[in-house]
């Protein structure tokens, strides 16, 4: 049972249920039909307004090595070309719709819902794959729940400091969305993404699937993924991820604080030696 201190309203996703209103079939104008096929894993891309970046994310999952998969795009209602740019590839993508939505946590859980596969993952527009052979990897380790590794910044000269995986799984803020690999049974059991919460949507959730189920860490680069943000987001950022350490009971854990402090230093070191000598 999750234990969280915050209204039960504000601290759970929500179901299947509540976006049962999209199981109907889908039509000309949201995609292509539904089908009793049942792959295993579905590749999730939210994107709105973001023709920059949204074919190289389409490209690398269409050349990965592994064809046992269905690609799905929930696009926000784009106006700058992004809905082009994806009907340019509509034959390699099972489905996509172009709808307003309600955030980034409601575009995510319309992925999950309209997904027929084993294991979900949710690539963002601009993130990609390292190579071509991540899904064929993934595929060997499916063995637990949720399947997750590292994540890179695509535009970082300063390779990322690597936790080990106790740490990883125990802090749990350092886990990317976008290179996990969640068995769908864990969303039907946890619920989907909170609505609450506008940016760290993703550690929220990470609080509650952990406290049932048990996580794979693969120590390997997954996914480069494309980042900005705003002083107000960053501000955001922190405040959601206090707001999620409140709820699930977890504000007072000593080793958590040790550990972020701790990867956060190295960080800091790190880029300091970039900037003074070049290299780390």
């Amino acid at each position: 049972m999750l234990n969280c201190r915050c209204s039960p309203h504000f601290c759970q996703g929500p179901t299947f249920d509540d976006y049962s209103h999209l199981l109907h079939p889908i039509g000309f104008q949201r995609g292509v039909k539904k089908s009793s096929f049942k792959p295993k894993f579905s590749i999730i891309t939210i994107v709105k307004n973001d023709a920059a970046n949204i074919a190289k994310t389409i490209k690398s999952v269409i050349s990965q090595n592994y064809d046992d998969y269905e690609y799905i795009v929930i696009d926000g209602g784009s106006t700058d070309g992004t809905l082009e740019i994806i009907k340019k590839y509509d034959a390699f993508i099972y489905l996509w719709i172009s709808e307003s939505d309600r955030g980034i946590s409601d575009a995510f859980n319309k992925g999950i819902v309209l997904s027929n596969g084993e294991y979900l993952q949710l690539l963002n527009s601009g993130d990609t794959f390292v190579d071509d052979d991540v899904l064929q990897l993934v595929s060997r380790f499916c063995d637990a729940p949720v399947v997750t590794g590292y994540a890179k910044h695509d535009a970082s000269k300063v390779p990322d400091v690597l936790l080990k995986n106790s740490d990883i799984l125990r802090i749990k803020s350092m886990i990317s969305h976008q290179a996990s690999f969640v068995r769908r049974d864990v969303y039907e059991r946890v619920g989907l993404y909170n609505l609450n919460f506008k940016i760290r949507m993703d550690y929220e959730f990470w609080l509650r699937a952990l406290s049932v189920f048990e996580f794979r860490f693969l120590e390997k680069y997954l996914v480069d993924f494309n980042a900005g943000a705003s002083m107000e987001q960053i501000e955001l950022f922190y405040q959601e991820e206090i707001y999620a350490n409140i709820c699930h009971d977890i504000s007072d854990d000593l080793d958590y604080y040790r550990i972020t402090l701790n990867y956060y230093l190295r960080k800091v070191l790190r880029i300091l030696k970039y900037l003074w000598i070049g290299t780390v």
